[in-house]
């Protein structure tokens, strides 16, 4: 609990210049660059407090949620959005390592 807190805390360490950017292409099959970093994540801290991870993964999810909406004009209708990040997550359930465990919208 107290590493949550303390003077590492996931999610913090970006460096000013990659804040708001996923990395190189990710394609299908393929996934995110950081996918390894969040998957270490999930395996260290959720192992003893699986719960105060949770937050971390939700915003997570809401950047690349705020990313896709941004990159795509078409997608900022939140009904055709939804709808096509149902279809996506359903489609690639372990596309992001976050996935796992949180991937719906709220």
């Amino acid at each position: 609990m107290d590493a949550l807190r303390g003077g590492y805390r996931p999610g913090a360490g970006a460096p000013p210049g990659h804040r708001g950017h996923l990395g190189g292409g990710a394609a299908p099959g393929r996934g995110c660059p950081r996918n390894p970093v969040i998957r270490g994540w999930m395996q260290y801290y959720g192992a003893f407090y699986r719960t105060g991870l949770y937050p971390l993964l939700k915003r997570i999810t809401c950047h690349l949620m705020r990313w896709v909406r941004k990159k795509y004009p078409r997608l900022k209708a939140f009904k055709e959005f939804h709808r096509r990040w149902k279809q996506v997550t359903t489609a690639y359930p372990l596309f992001f390592a976050h996935w796992k465990w949180v991937h719906s919208i709220w």
